[in-house]
């Protein structure tokens, strides 16, 4: 695997985000942020084998971004691998368009699951995992979830449910990045140790620096060739507002985009000073 190649598609991405979020003043920018690197390897790396030929196949890997509001960053990529058209990005939450704040299945090439409303992702990944088992299919089915989202009591449920039925075809991703909309996730409901609590429901567990791509890389190969009867738990410490210093683990970014002033110190931190 040529990791350099995909540490130059996640600056890329990264500049993207903050690039459509800026003009469109559109898009949870600082949740996207965290998870660019994970992303990156899921769509880049052949973990879910996605491309204009087979979006459709219900027999392929799915993938569903249960914290919906960080889409941005999923339709930048569905745009690069050809689903989608470029200019849908400029109307990026705007009544003409079909990109909205979440993710919708019925308007979107490419998406699985229609999410948004926190806390419903995982259920809706283990219909998918269950599915799969039922009809001796081997595709995965892959979860992303936000770390202030497992404070809601469905995420609970299931996993639990997920624990009894065996389904080690579902790999769940939590996003630990340590703050939620409102303040810090500690501050708020602390997860106490995260990686315990899902141990305790029957999942197998691995921790990780979700930032780090060679790091994502390895754990996700590991968790797709396990088949030992449990799903699988990533518990991906990451940085909220990633790579965009007056962003990085602050407070107050969760639905804010930039003003005038911090643009043009970010756009000149990323290159895009001019354009």
């Amino acid at each position: 695997m040529n990791f350099d190649i995909l540490l130059q598609k996640a600056n890329l991405l990264r500049r993207q985000i903050m690039e459509v979020g800026y003009k469109t003043q559109s898009g949870h920018l600082s949740s996207a942020l965290s998870i660019v690197e994970i992303m990156t390897v899921l769509y880049y790396a052949d973990f879910l084998k996605i491309d204009k030929s087979n979006y459709d196949n219900q027999f392929r890997n799915r993938f569903i971004m249960s914290k919906g509001h960080a889409c941005i960053i999923q339709y930048l990529i569905l745009v690069d691998i050809g689903l989608l058209e470029e200019k849908y990005l400029w109307t990026f939450c705007r009544p003409e368009g079909i990109l909205g704040a979440h993710p919708d299945a019925l308007k979107i090439p490419g998406i699985d699951m229609t999410t948004g409303s926190l806390g419903h992702g995982l259920s809706l990944g283990i219909g998918t995992a269950l599915a799969a088992k039922q009809m001796h299919k081997d595709f995965l089915t892959y979860v992303i979830l936000g770390d202030g989202e497992c404070q809601e009591g469905s995420v609970w449920e299931a996993a639990l449910c997920a624990g009894n039925r065996g389904l080690d075809n579902l790999i769940v991703i939590i996003d630990c990045n340590k703050l939620q909309a409102s303040d810090y996730t500690d501050l708020i409901s602390s997860l106490g140790q995260i990686a315990d609590k899902w141990k305790a429901f029957g999942f197998e567990c691995y921790e990780v620096d979700g930032n780090d791509i060679e790091q994502v890389y390895t754990v996700l190969e590991l968790a797709q060739c396990k088949k030992n009867g449990k799903p699988k738990a990533i518990i991906a410490d990451t940085l909220k507002g990633k790579g965009i210093p007056i962003m990085e683990n602050k407070n107050g970014w969760h639905g804010r985009k930039p003003n005038a002033e911090e643009w043009n110190k970010i756009s000149a931190e990323l290159g895009l000073a001019g354009e």
